[in-house]
């Protein structure tokens, strides 16, 4: 979260832009971010309310693949490479997500 953070705060604060816009100021950046980072968990935690810890904890890196898929849709170009490894972590995904194994087995209680 830190360094997507930082990425995305060097790109829309402080200085000018490409045109000479002033760019807003890193308070506001770090606030747009609070509020999504703080939205986000608590839809992670309402959805463990749900389903397993487990199969909550690998629903929540969905970001790994919507992330290149916002990219792209903000216009920006993403690397072939990229999509190859969102459609790999897609597809692990679905094989966790739609598992029908118990949560715990007895051996582990």
């Amino acid at each position: 979260g830190t360094a997507a953070g930082y990425t995305t705060v060097e790109k829309n604060v402080e200085g000018k832009g490409e045109g000479g816009e002033k760019k807003r100021p890193m308070w506001s950046a770090a606030l747009e971010l609070a509020f999504w980072n703080f939205g986000a968990q608590g839809l992670i935690n309402a959805g463990l309310l749900f389903s397993p810890a487990a199969r909550a904890s690998f629903l929540t890196q969905t970001s790994v693949v919507m992330t290149p898929l916002i990219s792209a849709l903000a216009g920006e170009r993403v690397k072939s490479s990229v999509w190859g490894g969102c459609a790999l972590a897609l597809f692990g995904l679905g094989l966790i997500s739609t598992s029908h194994s118990p949560a715990t087995t007895d051996a582990a209680v």
